[in-house]
């Protein structure tokens, strides 16, 4: 059946009405399947029960277990996600996390519609903030306040746009959903050897470099929409995030449990429902 999720070929980036939007791919039926793709290693995560980051700092466990890479539809979620990673551009994750309870108080709990309504006064008094609350760059509060008002404008003019528009991006093609056992383990760094004009050719996810659908949403969000600080190196660290992309270790013990997430809206999704609507099993 058609799916109303994944991104399709090429780095085409589609209009707020569905003009030239990446068309929605058809089900997984007659592809290879993920062991073809990646071998056995998948099964491992059943034995081997370990945190593919391997930290011992309890909060990024918290992170890594309970919200990296687990299929994420609420709005507010979404749009903290997205300021997160917004803030983590040229900086390390570490300490914007460390700073994320400040940013909650600075965000109004991200609740999107009051940070739409933030002014310019607003945001230089966040400007005026200590030192080590928040990250201070009058550029990424500016776009932060710039993108809340985009996914207020989205959903006003149809309820759960903005997590419907996210959730065609979602791969379908496992080789790029799923980070391949030949990707660059101990560092986050990309590598110069690649092109960054190739990003939106690459269909095989290393877990650092954009890829296709990387990229089509990065054009969607910044070309159509406007938004900004979404370029291909933000875009792919808020996928990993938000589950649009499943990057923990085919032998992490929450692999499988993301996978079971993401079977689960993608039979809501297929059977027309709105993606904003879908639960994981055992919320309320």
């Amino acid at each position: 059946s058609s799916s109303s999720y994944g991104s399709g070929s090429g780095s085409g980036s589609g209009s707020g009405s569905g003009n030239n939007r990446v068309p929605a791919q058809k089900s997984n039926a007659g592809t290879p399947s993920h062991n073809e793709y990646f071998g056995n290693e998948v099964e491992l995560h059943t034995s081997l029960k370990k945190s593919c980051w391997g930290t011992s700092d309890e909060s990024m466990k918290e992170y890594h277990d309970n919200i990296w890479g687990r299929p994420e539809v609420n709005v507010n979620a979404l749009f903290e996600s997205m300021c997160l990673q917004l803030m983590q551009c040229g900086v390390q994750w570490k300490l914007v996390w460390n700073k994320r309870n400040h940013f909650r108080r600075a965000f109004s709990n991200y609740d999107v519609r009051k940070v739409a309504q933030f002014t310019d006064k607003d945001v230089e008094n966040l400007m005026n903030w200590p030192e080590k609350t928040i990250i201070r760059n009058r550029r990424k509060l500016d776009a932060v306040v710039w993108n809340a008002k985009l996914i207020v404008a989205m959903e006003d003019q149809e309820r759960g746009s903005f997590a419907s528009m996210l959730w065609k991006y979602a791969p379908i093609n496992d080789r790029e959903r799923l980070k391949s056992i030949n990707s660059i383990t101990g560092t986050h760094m990309r590598s110069e050897k690649i092109d960054q004009k190739t990003y939106g050719d690459r269909v095989d996810s290393d877990g650092v470099h954009p890829t296709v659908s990387v990229v089509a949403l990065s054009d969607e969000l910044r070309k159509c929409h406007g938004f900004k600080f979404m370029g291909p190196t933000v875009v792919i660290s808020w996928m990993q995030a938000i589950g649009l992309l499943n990057h923990h270790g085919h032998d992490c013990h929450v692999f499988e449990r993301n996978e079971q997430e993401m079977r689960s809206l993608r039979r809501w999704l297929d059977d027309g429902k709105v993606a904003i609507d879908w639960k994981r099993e055992g919320t309320d």
